[in-house]
């Protein structure tokens, strides 16, 4: 805030009983303090022109600054990030766990936001040596570990008052996924690749997290992601298939036309085999990753009234 000096107007009747000497005195103290005003206004003015320069290692910490409404102080966004809108002309940093010291440095950033699984250490280390801010939130495999990490974010790029309607719009949407929770049901998560796929186990995992989000069981009785045979998924009855990949690509219309048994399913016979959008689930739940779950929610029971 810059200083407002008052001068107050004693000036004609005092000023002519004071001696030149005394006026000589209160010149030099309101040029003294005047001074300082500008310092204080110049050094504010220094500060704001320094604007951040973010780049991100993950969709997540992608959607999450876009969301803070800082789309335009990212200088470069990794590869799983959309290439779409104000972020299609960016450049693209390569995988979260494998990047390059050199390449972030060329791009001057002051911030670099992501997961502790960005990686790796060396890179880090020379990056936080020449004075880049790392913002590395633990990957977010619940729901209350996203919404600290919107705060922690927030808090740590000042977009505090930003991040309340944020929050406001995260309860929100928790309330809805409560109100149609997919209780009961059995769902299956996919890793679809080429040559087979990975089915996603019990653990801390993204494929695991968005079935918590849904409220729903998993079919797999092991840990982490294990590739199956189809036989061994028909065996275990899936009510939701979730197939994780680009959405341009529709992996789940793929698996279904390459595998015509899963049409036999109880998600097959019903409808429910779903693609969900890998980029929301990269390193943990984003805040995508929420609407990403409701639409699956919806889809699958669009009218359960709330509190059943």
């Amino acid at each position: 805030m810059p200083l407002v000096i008052c001068i107050p107007s004693y000036s004609r009747a005092v000023a002519s009983e004071n001696s030149a000497s005394e006026r000589g005195v209160v010149v030099r103290i309101l040029e003294m303090i005047a001074g300082l005003s500008m310092g204080v206004m110049l050094t504010i003015q220094v500060q704001a022109a320094e604007p951040k320069r973010l780049v991100s290692a993950d969709a997540g910490a992608t959607n999450m600054i876009v969301a803070l409404g800082l789309a335009d102080s990212l200088v470069a966004v990794d590869v799983t990030s959309p290439a779409s809108g104000d972020l299609a002309e960016l450049p693209r940093i390569g995988y979260h766990r494998n990047l390059s010291a050199e390449g972030l440095l060329s791009l001057s950033p002051t911030h670099l936001v992501g997961t502790d699984h960005m990686g790796p250490d060396t890179t880090l280390s020379v990056l936080e040596g020449a004075g880049v801010e790392l913002i590395r939130l633990p990957a977010a495999y619940s729901l209350p570990a996203l919404k600290s990490n919107l705060q922690a974010m927030a808090e740590a790029l000042g977009r505090e008052a930003q991040a309340q309607s944020l929050l406001d719009r995260f309860a929100a949407q928790t309330a809805e996924l409560q109100t149609h929770s997919l209780k009961g049901n059995k769902v299956a998560f996919i890793l679809s690749a080429r040559g087979g796929f990975r089915l996603a186990g019990a653990g801390s995992n993204a494929g695991q997290a968005m079935i918590d989000l849904l409220g729903a069981d998993n079919v797999a009785d092991f840990e982490n992601y294990r590739s199956v045979s189809m036989e061994s998924l028909l065996a275990m009855e899936p009510d939701v298939i979730l197939v994780a990949g680009e959405m341009s690509s529709d992996p789940a219309a793929a698996l279904l036309e390459n595998q015509p048994l899963l049409a036999h399913t109880p998600a097959g016979k019903a409808g429910h085999i779903f693609t969900v959008d890998g980029a929301t689930l990269v390193a943990g739940l984003s805040l995508a990753a929420l609407d990403e779950a409701e639409r699956v929610a919806n889809a699958v029971q669009p009218s359960r009234p709330s509190g059943h």
